[in-house]
């Protein structure tokens, strides 16, 4: 016996076994319901603003990186649902056929997230358990339910105007809504299968904090080389190795902090100055200074690198929004203060002279990084936007003495001592490679292959070493530049950002989304 027909069945226009044909409106609303999802991702493709272009990155970026233990949870939530459910089908009781698989299941995501911080728990068991009773739910009752008025009401809201969510949680019911079929229909006993086994476990592997999971990664797989220094979004770091002191900041933190490497056990000396939440500082070793700007309030910021007691505060021009990096360049004693301009408003780029904090020069360059040439006056600029250059500007000049094409989205640059004098690398994270260039004529020499998306690079000039982290699969990679061959491998976290290196102990000091990591990767 065939169901009554359900209104709004889409494109299907008229029900041969019922003799129904749908009105324009019905007809409207499922093509709207169907066409939806492509509609709305060619706009998002075409006029995305950055906010979301920003967020799309970041979540791509946490999921590919966590991949393999996403996976790993995927199908071990897969075989325990199917075995619970095939289980169950023994039970003499039809209560308990139809109650148990939903407590299993309850009890499963509930421990789940226990294991794996993140989602609250039981909001996370409540959200899982309901979207596999709705999609497994019977196909006679759920056809009724939506058949009658205030189901069909209730119905036609939820599908109407619930993009995404619909066709990620309601998928069955949205698939029913749309089409009409019959109470036996095999489609939907495999529906139901694909529904436990794909649908469900897939969506709680995705629910999965990339930070948790990146623990418990290293909770399974330990590494005595690795030790998880302190749990921050750390962004800038610089290292004292003489007085044994790293400094760190950044957007997990308003306030600078100051590690006593001799003391890795002790948390943190705090600077009492609030900077902003500053990406970059600059650190002075001959004046035992550091230099942040606060994105906040406008101001360049002067700290005593022992004390970490403010010493001086300048207003400085409002910059462009974005990360802000610092530099200082002995040979002209100026501050370098550079935004990569998410937004494309103000100034990006300011130069102060730091004995007075005059402002000494400003340029209508974006960087995505800065670096100083080590003899010259010389500022290197990588853009990740609008430029595909590497730029050269003269500080002392005040020019532009320099420029050459380069593959877009150049990343980090540092400079290392090679065969015939200094040499320049950048990462590119996007084709996984680093650049090797002439720091004098920026004529381009090698590349190295790297892993994947590799980003934060860092030179052992003693041991002809390169050390490169990724932005994505949470690794570092140290290489021979010799052979050009890969030597160790280790698992940090996600989204690597900067390397510092006491070469003489052999240990970096990696900053990351979360936390900072203490690398041996000489012994």
């Amino acid at each position: 016996m065939n169901l009554k027909p359900i209104p709004f069945k889409g494109l299907a226009v008229t029900n041969p076994q019922a003799g129904i044909a749908l009105s324009r409106f019905d007809f409207l609303l499922g093509l709207w319901v169907i066409w939806r999802l492509p509609l709305l991702l060619a706009l998002l493709y075409f006029f995305a603003p950055d906010e979301f272009i920003w967020l799309a990155t970041i979540t791509a970026i946490h999921l590919v990186g966590t991949l393999p233990e996403r996976l790993v949870f995927f199908l071990v939530i897969a075989l325990a649902l199917g075995g619970c459910f095939v289980l169950a089908q023994r039970l003499p009781a039809r209560r308990w056929r139809f109650l148990l698989p939903f407590v299993f299941a309850f009890g499963l995501f509930w421990g789940l997230f226990q294991l794996v911080p993140g989602l609250p728990p039981l909001i996370a068991a409540l959200l899982l358990t309901g979207v596999l009773a709705i999609n497994t739910i019977s196909t006679p009752e759920l056809v009724n339910f939506m058949s009658n008025k205030p189901g069909r009401l209730i119905a036609n809201f939820i599908f109407g105007f619930a993009v995404g969510l619909s066709e990620l949680l309601l998928l069955k019911p949205l698939v029913l809504w749309l089409f009409q079929f019959q109470r036996t229909s095999k489609f939907f006993k495999t529906f139901e299968v694909f529904t436990g086994y794909v649908l469900v476990p897939g969506l709680a592997a995705l629910l999965l904090d990339p930070y948790s999971l990146s623990d418990f990664h290293r909770t399974l797989w330990p590494d005595p080389a690795v030790q998880l220094l302190a749990r921050e979004n750390y962004s800038w770091t610089e290292l004292d190795v003489e007085r044994r002191v790293l400094y760190a900041s950044g957007y997990g933190t308003n306030y600078l902090h100051a590690f006593d490497l001799d003391k890795p056990d002790q948390p943190p000396r705090l600077s009492p100055v609030e900077n902003g939440y500053a990406q970059g500082f600059a650190y002075n070793p001959v004046e035992q200074e550091i230099y942040l700007y606060n994105v906040l309030t406008h101001h360049l910021l002067t700290l005593d690198a022992v004390s970490l007691e403010l010493k001086k505060s300048v207003a400085a021009p409002p910059l462009s929004p974005g990360d802000v990096w610092v530099a200082w360049d002995s040979f002209s004693d100026s501050l370098v203060i550079a935004s990569e301009a998410d937004e494309q408003e103000g100034v990006p780029t300011i130069i102060i002279d730091r004995p007075t904090g005059q402002l000494r020069a400003e340029l209508n360059l974006d960087p995505g990084n800065i670096a100083l040439h080590p003899s010259r006056p010389w500022l290197y600029m990588s853009f990740l936007r609008r430029v595909n250059e590497l730029v050269v500007y003269d500080l002392e000049q005040q020019r532009i003495i320099k420029r050459v094409s380069v593959p877009e989205r150049l990343d980090r640059l540092i400079f290392a001592p090679g065969e015939q004098g200094v040499e320049l690398f950048a990462s590119a994270p996007l084709n996984s490679t680093v650049l090797r260039f002439d720091a004098e004529t920026l004529e381009r020499k090698d590349s190295l292959k790297t892993l994947f998306g590799g980003r934060a690079i860092a030179v052992d000039a003693s041991r002809n070493w390169l050390l490169c982290g990724s932005l994505v699969t949470h690794q570092l990679e140290v290489i021979d530049l010799t052979t050009g061959q890969r030597v160790a491998a280790y698992y940090l976290g996600p989204w690597l950002r900067t390397i510092v290196l006491d070469s003489r102990a052999g240990v970096a000091y990696v900053s990351s989304h979360g936390g900072l990591f203490v690398v041996h990767y000489a012994d």
